[in-house]
């Protein structure tokens, strides 16, 4: 066995490192062992000064909590509160002279006095309390005030307490030494104490001067130690230091730990003896070293003991192992075989010699294996050829773009179907960047990096959408997917990109986004999105001191248009009336149509004294706007309500309530007027009509002079009324039909929900007369928002009226529009499924002219979706409307949802939507409403309960 002259046995290299290293350990532990102890001893001491700054703090409240009790019972008294009555200075001083001395037996009172609720003095014993800003606080907050006043020689606590004298309010004042509570708050801690204040020219008697420091000694405990200690530290100590981190001295083998913190606007300085917590640390520290050593020499002697016979072996075996490189497996298993000896127990080295030994055998039988292996090889690559080919293929011809990156985004491979996605070829993507494909910006600020994470494992997947560009320069949107493979031809990470291909979508998603903001009819901005600019408005002008105005537009005698020529004439003037208020208003202007006949606009940056050009320059421009009619061409005339941001109201209500009184004003003028809000002028009479339909909701709610009036609903499919909508009527004193201002004023009053509650009465009442009668009926009935707001109280009376009256829940249909359905989304649903748990139905009305959002459909567990009528009434007419109407009715039947079609007015109509697949119609043509008995007992007799 030959060796190299510059040989080194392992055992010495183990040996000699592992000891550098024990030592190293040793030293580490020692010290670390050392700052670990001093660490915790100084965490321990300053989570104890917490605790103490905290009692200090609790005996202090304590102290003002028994002064307050003290002065409640002095206040009490039948002899004071009949002095402060009189309002007397002898004898208030007289009534409070023996409580006084109570006081200062008791809690060591300085003073006690009495002032009025403006701050005169009426009478003192002591020194009069000079405490301004407290009588301020006492007086306009009406409950007890205090503070802490340190002088040069003491503490005291001033007390002011206001108390009812008859129905007067007088101010009663204590102050009283805080001594006590220093040596009670020392006796708790077992520390020295001393209360330091701000250093003046001359001194109090009794005071002690600390000239470095510029303080004075107002209190201290142990009075000769504390007072020297205190006159050493102040020629050698730093106070503002002290502040921060507590100074620990060390004379005549005492250690003294001395901390200062701020109280009360003075500096408490605390001195605790920590000799004995200081020496067991030190104690530790030496036994830890003491210790160490004795393992340390004891570990190394036993080290070289177990390393020197193992290494020896170790070292003759290694010499034999090169001949398995030489193919000596005979030669090298003899010369193992003459080491081995025979012993208890075997160790590395009898393993090392005997896994030679096997290695030996293993080697010459895996010679004889690798020929087989080799041809075994090369099937495999054949078959995973063909696999590839299957794959490559597969690729190819699914229906998206599939493309494999390197790690620098550029393109490894490309499938057909997605080069020809982009009009390239295969050939001139693949090995160009992906950059090609997807905006610059796109990729230089998000793809590139999130690429890089991916590549980095900082994530497992990437999903985004961007523009797919193609060669034609159009662009296509698409849905990325991107996650890691692994190429073993390149052996390296790629990047697998899947995108499919969403255009269509998004397309759709985007217009649904611009109905839910738009008017379907004219393109202008609708209600909801007119109260968020309003809002917005409202609070800029707020911020910024600027003014604009809210014009509110009403046409004049817009419905006999309607009436004369047709709904459709009426539509072509709304769209006419609305391209003139966009051509009339500044690019900074807001055009909105808020329902039917409204018109909205905001006017940014105006003065009220340019109103009157700008309001003349809108109405003068929609009275030459006209449309031809059925008989004649109709003229526009519109009444404008004007109300000044922020002068005419603090909220969007406001302001709209406002300008719709000025409009009214303006109808009232002659039409085609335009008045500004004046709330002399207009305050008065809307006033009074909103206290008539006040009273008219009281009246209604509680003589019940309403009527439900039955419009039946058209299964489209049979041609038979499948159900009724329960619709409410009003009329006013005049008889004529007011059911929608009704409805307002309910809405404003609050008594919304019980007239809900009142019409579930009446239908539920109806529906049981039915079924005396054996008719079988489905009715609707509507909801208000407000019921939501009150959910517990519309279920409960629902089940109190399941037990009153004998009907099936089945046969009851509950509507609630779209708007009010996502006010609260989550309380909506929760109380629609317990509805709908107990039979009920459910069906959103108004669907297409609020939010319209996909996600709040999909989250609403209604049966209908009853389309709006704006989008019915015009629909042999508007191809907008036959789109919108259509992919309503597709995504109800996703959701399998009946649908619903309102304003169905003639039988054009409904041979369109039946070609839609809509489910029932609703309207006039259908069926006008009409009283209850005229619905269901026109040919028949009613039977009687």
């Amino acid at each position: 066995m030959l060796f190299p002259s510059r040989f080194l046995s392992i055992k010495w290299k183990v040996f000699a490192p592992t000891s550098i290293l024990l030592s190293l350990v040793f030293l580490g532990f020692v010290f670390s062992n050392a700052l670990h102890l001093q660490s915790q001893f100084d965490h321990g001491r300053t989570q104890l000064a917490q605790y103490h700054r905290q009692q200090l703090e609790s005996l202090l409240n304590l102290n003002v909590l028994r002064n307050q009790q003290l002065l409640t019972s002095v206040g009490s008294g039948v002899e004071v509160i009949d002095a402060l009555v009189s309002g007397d200075p002898d004898r208030i001083q007289t009534s409070l002279a023996e409580p006084f001395w109570a006081l200062n037996m008791e809690v060591g009172a300085n003073d006690l006095s009495v002032y009025t609720a403006e701050g005169e003095l009426l009478a003192t014993l002591g020194d009069a309390l000079q405490v301004p800003s407290l009588l301020a606080a006492a007086r306009e907050e009406e409950r007890p005030q205090w503070q802490v006043n340190c002088g040069e020689s003491n503490c005291e606590m001033a007390l002011v307490m206001p108390l009812l004298a008859g129905r007067d309010i007088v101010l009663m004042a204590m102050s009283a030494s805080l001594g006590d509570l220093v040596v009670q708050f020392s006796q708790m801690t077992g520390a020295d104490i001393a209360v330091l204040t701000d250093r003046s020219e001359t001194l109090e008697e009794g005071a002690e001067d600390l000239p470095h420091w510029d303080r004075n000694i107002a209190a201290m405990t142990r009075l000769s130690r504390t007072r020297s200690l205190l006159m050493s530290l102040d020629d050698k100590a730093d106070l503002n230091q002290m502040r921060f981190e507590p100074l620990v001295l060390q004379e005549q083998g005492a250690t003294r730990e001395i901390r200062v913190f701020a109280w009360q606007g003075t500096d408490l300085v605390m001195i605790n003896d920590i000799t004995d917590e200081q020496r067991e640390i030190d104690s530790a520290i030496h036994n830890s070293v003491l210790f160490g050593t004795i393992a340390l020499i004891l570990a190394e002697l036993l080290l070289l003991w177990l390393l020197w016979k193992p290494m020896t072996r170790l070292r003759q075996t290694a010499a034999y192992l090169p001949w398995l490189a030489e193919n000596k497996f005979d030669d090298m298993r003899l010369a193992l075989n003459k080491l081995a000896r025979q012993r208890l127990f075997d160790d590395e080295s009898d393993v090392l010699s005997a896994t030679a030994v096997r290695v030996s055998q293993r080697l010459e039988a895996m010679q004889s294996q690798l020929h087989e292996h080799n041809e075994e090889l090369s099937r495999r690559s054949a078959e995973l050829q063909g696999e590839r080919d299957f794959v490559r293929q597969l690729l190819n011809t699914i229906p998206a773009l599939i493309m494999m990156l390197d790690r620098d985004g550029n393109i490894v491979m490309i499938n057909q179907h997605g080069a020809e996605m982009t009009g390239y070829s295969r050939e001139e993507l693949e090995g160009l960047s992906v950059g090609v494909l997807v905006p610059e910006e796109v990729w230089k600020a998000e793809l590139r990096s999130e690429l890089a994470e991916l590549l980095a494992h900082r994530c497992t997947n990437v999903r985004f959408e961007s523009q797919l560009l193609c060669k034609t320069g159009t662009s296509l949107h698409m849905a990325w997917h991107n996650t890691l493979i692994h190429d073993r031809d390149r052996n390296e990470e790629l990047v697998l990109s899947v995108a499919l291909d969403i255009t269509a979508r998004k397309s759709a998603e985007e217009k649904m986004s611009w109905l839910a903001s738009r008017d379907a009819l004219t393109g202008l901005y609708n209600r909801r999105r007119f109260t968020e600019e309003l809002n917005q408005v409202v609070d800029r002008n707020k911020r910024q001191g600027n003014l604009s105005a809210v014009m509110f537009f009403d046409l004049d005698q817009f419905k006999d248009i309607n009436d004369t020529s047709g709904h459709q004439t009426g539509d072509l003037l709304l769209k006419r009336i609305a391209q003139r208020l966009l051509d009339i208003g500044r690019d900074s202007d807001f055009v909105a149509r808020l329902d039917g006949d409204e018109f909205a606009v905001i006017a940014n940056n105006v003065n009220p004294e340019d109103m009157a050009g700008v309001a003349e320059r809108y109405a003068r421009a929609l009275s030459q706007v006209h449309v031809e009619g059925k008989t004649h061409r109709h003229r526009c005339t519109a009444s404008i309500g004007v109300a000044m941001i922020p002068w005419h109201g603090d909220t969007v209500e406001d302001l709209l309530a406002n300008a719709d009184l000025a409009m009214y004003r303006a109808k009232e003028a002659g039409r085609n007027q335009w008045q500004m809000f004046d709330p002399k002028e207009d305050t008065t009479e809307r006033v009074r009509e909103r206290v008539y339909w006040n009273d008219k909701v009281d009246q209604v709610l509680k003589t019940g002079d309403f009527e439900i009036y039955f419009q039946p609903l058209m299964d489209m499919e049979t041609g038979k009324i499948a159900h009724y909508e329960a619709l409410l009527r009003v009329f006013s004193d005049e008889g004529q039909l007011a059911t929608g201002l009704f409805i307002q004023a309910a809405e404003r009053n609050g008594a919304i929900h019980v007239l809900d509650e009142r019409v579930v009465e009446r239908v539920m009442a109806h529906q049981a007369e039915l079924v005396r009668n054996g008719i079988e009926a489905c009715i609707a009935i509507n909801l208000s928002g407000a019921s939501f707001q009150h959910p517990e109280r519309l279920l409960q009376h629902i089940e109190q009226l399941l037990r009153r009256y004998p009907i099936a829940a089945s046969s009851l249909i509950f509507e609630i529009t779209e708007t009010a359905a996502v006010k609260d989304i989550n309380v909506t649903r929760q109380h629609i499924t317990l509805l709908r748990e107990q039979g009920f139905k459910f069906a959103l009305d108004d669907f297409g002219v609020g939010f319209s959002s996909l996600f709040y459909l999909k989250q609403l567990p209604v049966d209908y979706l009853k389309i709006d009528g704006s989008f019915i009434r015009n629909l042999c007419n508007e191809p907008d409307d036959q789109a919108l109407v259509q992919a309503l009715v597709q995504v109800a039947k996703i959701y399998r949802l009946k649908t619903v079609a309102e304003f169905v007015e003639n039988q054009d109509i409904v041979e369109l939507l039946k070609t839609y697949k809509v489910d029932y119609a609703q309207g006039y043509h259908i069926g006008k409403p009409l009283p209850f008995n005229e619905t269901f007992f026109a040919d028949r007799p009613v039977a009687q309960s």
